[in-house]
């Protein structure tokens, strides 16, 4: 029996778990939550994670165990490939996590750049647009502090990728939705390597195969409705999402 993953339709965490099971050629199945009824739905089989509270992702063993934990279910997914490793699990944990840090060298790390999450996927288009120019006004001290963490490169995982290069290539993705990359560009030599790096994630085979294949945006198959997600196939040619950007 393969593994089930459990996720709302969503370009968020879930996607990022998506990725690392890809790239890992591990088996499972996508169990699509819908997310408008999360709130009444039974949810007495899911189990608490570490924070106690009830939520998704969630990963259906072999055994049927329900594992919880975003970081919990990339490392158990690592480990299931042999000829996968970490060379420094302490510094993958972190870029994995460093969305819901409170405390990075860049700010508080939901606000500074996990939020673009929900700003594609979840809040509602009036609130997202009031939401896109603060973000993006804040977003290159970000962008440069992980280009800092590259050093080198080309992954943060050094000559391969772990998994939390995924998680950084996900909300960086989620980022070029929005300006087609033209805040890391407007960088120059300061996100130089991030800007290859992502570049990189995105025609690794099984990584390049999973975005051609994903719901497309403004399909009505991802992103809660009312979302600009669900209602935009390319936000960056939405005259809000620009004129939203002009004031960053």
């Amino acid at each position: 029996m393969a593994l089930s993953l459990y996720y709302f339709n969503l370009r968020a965490k879930g996607e990022v778990l998506q990725m690392v099971l890809e790239y890992a050629a591990v088996t499972y199945k996508l169990e699509e939550v819908d997310i408008s009824k999360w709130s009444t739905m039974n949810k007495d089989w899911i189990p608490k994670g570490h924070t106690g509270r009830t939520q998704l992702p969630v990963l259906k063993l072999q055994d049927g165990t329900i594992m919880p934990e975003s970081l919990d279910i990339a490392k158990y997914i690592w480990g299931l490939n042999p000829s996968l490793s970490v060379n420094d699990v302490e510094k993958a944990d972190y870029l994995f996590k460093i969305q819901d840090n409170s405390s990075t060298p860049f700010g508080d790390g939901y606000n500074s750049f996990g939020i673009i999450d929900p700003i594609l996927n979840f809040f509602d288009r009036k609130t997202s647009l009031t939401k896109l120019g603060p973000y993006f006004k804040g977003l290159p001290k970000a962008l440069i502090y992980l280009n800092q963490e590259l050093g080198e490169g080309p992954y943060f995982g050094g000559s391969s990728p772990h998994y939390g290069d995924f998680a950084i290539f996900h909300l960086l993705d989620n980022i070029y939705q929005f300006d087609k990359g033209s805040t890391i560009d407007g960088l120059g030599e300061k996100a130089a390597t991030l800007r290859k790096f992502y570049g990189l994630i995105s025609e690794l085979p099984a990584i390049k195969t999973y975005l051609q294949n994903r719901a497309k945006a403004g399909s009505g198959k991802v992103g809660s409705p009312g979302s600009i997600i669900h209602e935009f196939e390319f936000p960056y040619n939405s005259e809000d999402v620009k004129e939203a950007l002009n004031c960053a």
